[in-house]
C-alpha cells in the first residue's frame, strides 16, 4: 500500500501537467494562480483573475478578514470555515461548467 501522501502528490502533479495542457491548447481562457505568490502578495492574481473573467477588481478582495465580520456577523471560526468550504465546492463546481461570461468550458484531458 503507498503512503497517503504519494496519492495527493500524484494528484497534485497531474493537476500541473492538465493546467499546461490546457494553457496551450486554450491560450488566454486560462489563468494559472500559485498559491504561495497568492498568499504572500494577492493583490496581483486577484486582479489578473478579475480581469480574466471580466470583473471589477476591488482593493478590499485582498483584506478579507477585515470584510468577514461585516459581511457575515456573528459566526464563530469554525462556522466560517465550514462555509468557505462549501462555497468554495460550489464555485469550483461552477468553474468547471462556465467559463467568464457564462461560455460553456471545454472539458477535456490533456489526452483526449
Amino acid at each position: 500500500m503507498e503512503p497517503p501522501d504519494h496519492h495527493s502528490v500524484s494528484a497534485w502533479a497531474q493537476s500541473i501537467d492538465y493546467t499546461d495542457e490546457a494553457i496551450r491548447r486554450w491560450p488566454g481562457t486560462v489563468t494559472r494562480v500559485q498559491y504561495e505568490r497568492l498568499v504572500a502578495d494577492p493583490e496581483p492574481d486577484l486582479a489578473a483573475l478579475c480581469a480574466a473573467l471580466g470583473e471589477d477588481y476591488h482593493p478590499a478582495m485582498a483584506e478579507p478578514e477585515r470584510l468577514a465580520p461585516v459581511v457575515v456577523p456573528g459566526k464563530l471560526a469554525c462556522e466560517h470555515a465550514r462555509d468557505d468550504d462549501d462555497r468554495a465546492g460550489r464555485t469550483m463546481a461552477r468553474g468547471a461548467r462556465t467559463l467568464g461570461g457564462g461560455r460553456s468550458a471545454r472539458r477535456s484531458s490533456p489526452s483526449g
